[in-house]
């Protein structure tokens, strides 16, 4: 098998958490790994043009959820499959760990089973942006808040004034949306998950919607707008949140649905 890995080397230390499970990869597995250019450099490796994600099996994120997470958008825009295997702190979206790895069955990685996961997009400033765990608008500064309406199809959703809204997927819906009040949902449900942020008039409960038609948020004092925790620009007038087209394939094991969050 050929994976194309990315990795997080933000540090000495995760670094060399990579390199090690990078190493069970190709001992114990056999499993050919390919790198962008910059991981090659960092990693010590001889970086190959014709390693691109179009020419491997799957896209391996090693790191925590965060490598997951921007892991997703690659896997979405190359229609692979998408594997996570924790060498961070918190790995609810990862298949397994290192210290699984090291015991695993050499076959491990053909017994996985696809999750298939609908992802957010959205538009800003003339760019697409994807989101595998949500679209959150959040105040700018301490002390204020912001002004949100939401429709679809014509129809009220809801209004807010609040520090903040979160749009998230059900894969999401054990991330921010959780620490904010909202429902955890079953990965299997096809929805969007509307979740106001300290609302002003207190409790707010969250709005479970359809994802069939995109939802348009109107805003005002242009908060900033983030997609999976990475800031995407100012939300400026309305901004249209929709699902994208392709689903998103996670690698998890047979028995595995993460509905619930996996201890730290």
């Amino acid at each position: 098998m050929r994976f194309y890995i990315s990795p997080n080397l933000s540090s000495p230390e995760r670094q060399g958490h990579a390199e090690r499970i990078i190493h069970l990869l190709e001992d114990r597995f056999h499993v050919e790994c390919c790198f962008s250019q910059k991981s090659s450099q960092q990693l010590g490796r001889t970086f190959r043009t014709e390693n691109t994600p179009d020419t491997c099996d799957l896209i391996c994120a090693i790191g925590g959820d965060g490598t997951v997470l921007r892991a997703s958008r690659k896997a979405l825009e190359y229609n692979k499959a998408l594997l996570g295997i924790n060498a961070g702190r918190l790995g609810y979206l990862c298949a397994l760990g290192a210290a699984e790895l090291e015991t695993a069955a050499t076959d491990y990685f053909e017994q996985l089973t696809p999750s298939m996961r609908g992802m957010l997009q959205f538009e800003c400033g003339g760019v697409r942006h994807t989101a595998l765990n949500d679209v959150v608008f959040f105040k700018h500064d301490f002390g204020t808040t912001v002004t949100l309406s939401v429709t679809q199809g014509g129809v009220d959703i809801g209004h807010w004034r609040a520090d903040g809204l979160i749009v998230s997927t059900p894969t999401g819906s054990t991330a921010y949306n959780q620490s904010a009040g909202g429902p955890m949902v079953d990965p299997a449900v096809d929805c969007f998950v509307l979740t106001p942020i300290c609302p002003h008039m207190g409790s707010s409960p969250s709005v479970i919607v359809s994802p069939e038609t995109p939802l348009v948020v109107k805003v005002k004092e242009g908060p900033g707008i983030f997609a999976d925790g990475a800031f995407a620009g100012t939300a400026e007038g309305q901004i249209i949140v929709s699902r994208t087209e392709k689903r998103l394939a996670l690698l998890l094991p047979p028995s595995v649905k993460h509905v619930l969050p996996r201890k730290a």
